[in-house]
C-alpha cells in the first residue's frame, strides 16, 4: 500500500492525538478537600401517641470520616422546653436524650443545646392538630397504563380552616390469628401506596400534600393498593404533620429515587434542614385513622 504524504502525516497526527488522551486520563488528578467544621445534628419526632419528647445528637463526620465511631455527641449539653417549661430528660441506652412529658395538639417545642467545642444548634416545632378525617371505603378496581390491577380506596376528610395545613396519608393492615388458646391481633402500616392524584407525592410513609388544592373545605381523595387481602381489615390514616415533616419527607423521596440502582445514578439533593446552628430535623405530628369500609 502506497501512502502519500499528507496520507502519512495524518496518520501521524492521529497516534500522537490517541497518545495524548491516554496519558491524560492515565493522570492522577490530586482534589484539595476543604477543612471540616464539624456541626451538631438534631433529629427529634414528636408523636401525639408517645410518652415522651426524644432527641437524638450526633455531630457531622469529614467526607473521609467513619459515621459509626461516635454514635451520639458527648458534649452535648441540651434544653427542651414545652411550652415555655424546660423538661427534665435523660440520656439512654439508644444514646437519645428522652423527655417524659404529656403530649397534646398545640404544644410547642423549644430545643437548645450547647457544647463543649462545637457551636450551638437549635430549633423549634409546634404539634398540628389531628386530621378530621371523615369515613373511607373500597371504591372499586382501577388499572394503571401498564395494565396492572390496585384496589381504589376513597376517604373524604375536612381541612382546618384559617392555618395552612400538611399531610400524609397511609395504609394500615390488621390481621387477626391464633395460636392454641390465644388470639393475636397484630396491626401494621403498608409502606407503599399511590395515587392517581398527582400532588399526592411519595414519601416512605405514604403520600404527603398539602391543603392548597380544597384550603378551608371538604374533599374527597383516591388512594390505590396491589394487594387487598379478603382476610384482613384495613385502615385509612391521615397524619396531619408539621411543615418540617412534610418538606423533609418530600426531598428524602427524591434523595432516595436518585440513588437507585447505585449511588451516583443521579443528581445530589440537598436535604431539608430546620436546625439554626447545625443539621437535623425537629418535626411533629398527630394521626386520625378509619377502618375502610367494604
Amino acid at each position: 500500500m502506497n501512502l502519500s504524504f499528507k496520507d502519512l502525516l495524518s496518520w501521524l497526527m492521529a497516534v500522537v492525538l490517541l497518545s495524548a488522551c491516554t496519558d491524560f486520563f492515565e493522570k492522577e488528578v490530586y482534589v484539595e478537600m476543604p477543612p471540616h467544621e464539624p456541626k451538631l445534628v438534631l433529629n427529634g419526632l414528636v408523636d401525639e401517641s408517645d410518652s415522651a419528647f426524644r432527641l437524638l445528637i450526633t455531630r457531622t463526620s469529614p467526607p473521609n470520616g467513619q459515621t459509626n465511631t461516635a454514635l451520639y455527641e458527648a458534649g452535648a449539653q441540651p434544653a427542651v422546653k414545652q411550652n415555655g417549661m424546660e423538661l427534665v430528660g435523660a440520656l439512654n441506652e439508644q444514646y437519645h436524650w428522652v423527655y417524659p412529658c404529656d403530649i397534646k395538639p398545640g404544644d410547642t417545642f423549644e430545643v437548645l443545646v450547647n457544647d463543649d467545642d462545637l457551636p450551638s444548634a437549635s430549633s423549634s416545632v409546634s404539634l398540628p392538630n389531628p386530621a378530621n378525617l371523615l369515613k373511607a371505603e373500597l371504591d372499586g378496581i382501577r388499572y394503571d397504563i401498564d395494565g396492572y390491577e390496585y384496589s381504589a380506596i376513597k376517604f373524604e376528610m375536612v381541612d382546618e380552616k384559617g392555618v395552612d395545613n400538611f399531610y400524609e396519608v397511609f395504609l394500615m393492615y390488621e390481621e387477626t390469628a391464633g395460636y392454641e388458646d390465644s388470639v393475636y391481633v397484630y396491626r401494621s402500616e403498608i409502606g407503599w401506596i399511590q395515587s392517581p392524584i398527582p400532588w399526592l407525592e411519595e414519601s416512605s410513609r405514604g403520600l404527603v400534600f398539602t391543603d392548597a388544592a380544597f384550603k378551608d373545605g371538604e374533599v374527597s381523595l383516591e388512594i390505590w393498593y396491589d394487594y387487598y387481602h379478603p382476610d384482613f381489615k384495613y385502615y385509612v390514616g391521615v397524619r396531619s404533620v408539621s411543615e418540617s415533616y412534610y418538606e423533609y419527607m418530600r426531598k428524602y423521596e427524591i434523595h432516595q429515587w436518585n440513588q437507585y440502582p447505585d449511588l451516583f445514578s443521579g443528581e445530589p439533593v440537598p436535604m431539608y434542614n430546620n436546625i439554626s446552628g447545625g443539621y437535623g430535623l425537629l418535626a411533629a405530628f398527630t394521626s386520625t385513622v378509619k377502618k375502610i369500609e367494604e
